[in-house]
C-alpha cells in the first residue's frame, strides 16, 4: 500500500514532464506554402526589424497590396505569397518606406 502511495504520483509526474517535453520541443513548421491562389512564394530577408510591432507593419503593408504575408522575426525575413511574380523594386521601396532595409529577395519554386 505505501509503495503504490508513492508510485503513483512518481509515475504522473514523470508523465506529465515527458509530455511538456515533448510538446515544447516540437518546432511547429509556420511557414506559409504556395497554393491555387497564390503560387509563387518570395523570401525577402529584412533589416532592421526587432519587435512584434515591426514585423506587424511590415504584414500589414504587404496585405494592403493583396498579397499574404509572414514575418519571422528571428530569421529577419518575411514570406510573401502572390498571384504573379513579385515585383522587386516596388516591394523594396515599401519596406524602405516602412524604415527598414530589404538585403536579399529568394524566389522560391
Amino acid at each position: 500500500m505505501i509503495v503504490l502511495m508513492y508510485t503513483v504520483p512518481a509515475v504522473i509526474i514523470a508523465f506529465i514532464i515527458a509530455f511538456v517535453i515533448v510538446k515544447c520541443g516540437k518546432k511547429s513548421n509556420n511557414s506559409l506554402t504556395p497554393n491555387a491562389t497564390f503560387p509563387h512564394k518570395t523570401v525577402i530577408m529584412i533589416d532592421g526589424m526587432s519587435c512584434g510591432h515591426c514585423s506587424a507593419r511590415v504584414e500589414a503593408a504587404i496585405a494592403e497590396k493583396g498579397l499574404k504575408g509572414k514575418v519571422n522575426l528571428e530569421k529577419k525575413c518575411a514570406e510573401v505569397l502572390s498571384q504573379t511574380p513579385l515585383n522587386q523594386a516596388e516591394m523594396s521601396l515599401m519596406i524602405q518606406d516602412l524604415g527598414f532595409t530589404p538585403v536579399q529577395f529568394i524566389v522560391e519554386q
